[in-house]
């Protein structure tokens, strides 16, 4: 995964900082980067692909982040550390037992309206093409 060439479209989820983001690839598929934790080298970031129909399942609480998670689809999730200048370091490939493992939400989280500090931005995006939920 090319992580340096994601466009950041938006935040999803914002406490004291992004939580979860929404990025375009240059072939125009959606990821998203989750944040993990903070260590010596920056921010840990779980990065996966998603799908329209899937992120918008979410924000209409009609899935979990857990189940966003799971259900990428295609079944790859990346952890790299970021660091505050924007270098990537330490980039690893995840199979599905190791993010159930390190780094899946032990508890079903649901989107939360008032963590998102882009909901108008987010709102529009997601009626602006057909969505199949």
């Amino acid at each position: 995964m090319k992580f340096k060439e994601h466009k950041k479209l938006l935040d999803i989820e914002w406490f004291d900082g992004p939580l979860l983001s929404f990025f375009k690839d240059r072939e125009g598929a959606y990821i998203l980067y989750k944040w993990v934790d903070v260590n010596e080298a920056g921010h840990s970031w779980l990065v996966f692909e998603t799908n329209k129909e899937l992120l918008a399942a979410y924000i209409q609480q009609i899935i979990s982040e857990k189940a966003l998670i799971l259900l990428a689809p295609e079944k790859k999730w990346y952890l790299v550390d970021i660091s505050p200048q924007l270098n990537y370091s330490n980039e690893r490939f995840l199979n599905v037992e190791q993010v159930k493992q390190q780094v899946l939400p032990q508890s079903h989280e649901f989107f939360k309206v008032e963590d998102c500090p882009d909901l108008h931005v987010l709102s529009t995006f997601i009626q602006e093409e057909p969505v199949l939920v």
